[in-house]
């Protein structure tokens, strides 16, 4: 059940926020009473939305790289003096860099780690301490559904999935008892600028705008796992346990 309010007063601070699920969830939250931080390396398209957006005080927006280490701890610091601690970081940055099926390109499999799997840890270590000492907090870290088998179309993709998606476990299983919550989300295809440079077939692929929302409920609704669209979900769990001689003859076709 939705409640009112959740948001207000809060500090969210949400990363991957110029385009696609991350615009439409900055928007969604910018019709809260949340303190709000919106990060993303091109921070023109940040601005552009939101001057199309009911003013609002409270509000930092920040051109940071989340794969620079020093800039997210510089850009924290700031948060910390204007806002104060975040109460939920959404952390949802992330890259698939376009591999062509018949060559793994290096230096896009190492920045889509970057940016993917350790823009996810640079946010995660500073807080962890802050986190605990006042024995609350909220990462959401969002995952992918194609983050169980190794799908040719996107290796490095997949594996910096499948590195978020593990880290997150393991962080929800010790902070638990420390009062700390960790969301993991996963979603199927969603209609983005990232998407659309997809050579495959996406079946089941619902709008950003669509995702955004159910992100925005789940984490009201405390879920610790948030999987859409329900089909996706559903084969992707068929092929996470399927024998690899039938996984990589149906990934060929």
């Amino acid at each position: 059940m939705n409640t009112p309010g959740f948001y207000d007063g809060k500090t969210v601070l949400l990363t991957g926020a110029s385009t696609g699920i991350g615009k439409e969830l900055a928007i969604k939250l910018m019709h809260t009473k949340c303190k709000l931080v919106l990060v993303a390396r091109r921070k023109e398209l940040i601005s552009e939305f939101v001057t199309s957006q009911p003013k609002r005080e409270n509000l930092i927006i920040s051109g940071c790289d989340v794969s620079d280490k020093e800039a997210v701890s510089l850009l924290l610091d700031e948060v910390t003096q204007k806002m104060g601690q975040p109460d939920i970081v959404i952390l949802n940055a992330g890259v698939s860099l376009g591999e062509k099926y018949e060559i793994l390109d290096e230096k896009a499999t190492r920045a889509t780690m970057e940016i993917n799997f350790f823009g996810v840890v640079n946010f995660v270590h500073p807080l962890l301490q802050p986190f605990r000492e006042r024995k609350s907090g909220t990462f959401v870290i969002v995952s992918s559904l194609a983050d169980g088998r190794g799908y040719p179309q996107s290796a490095a993709y997949s594996a910096s999935k499948a590195a978020v998606s593990i880290f997150a476990e393991s962080l929800a299983i010790k902070t638990a008892p420390l009062g700390l919550k960790v969301i993991t989300v996963k979603p199927g295809f969603v209609k983005t600028p990232m998407t659309d440079k997809n050579q495959f077939p996406m079946p089941f692929m619902i709008s950003a705008e669509k995702a955004a929302e159910i992100i925005f409920n789940g984490i009201i609704n405390g879920k610790r796992m948030i999987k859409f669209p329900f089909m996706t979900s559903l084969l992707t769990s068929l092929a996470n346990i399927a024998p690899y001689k039938i996984f990589a003859k149906a990934v060929r076709r």
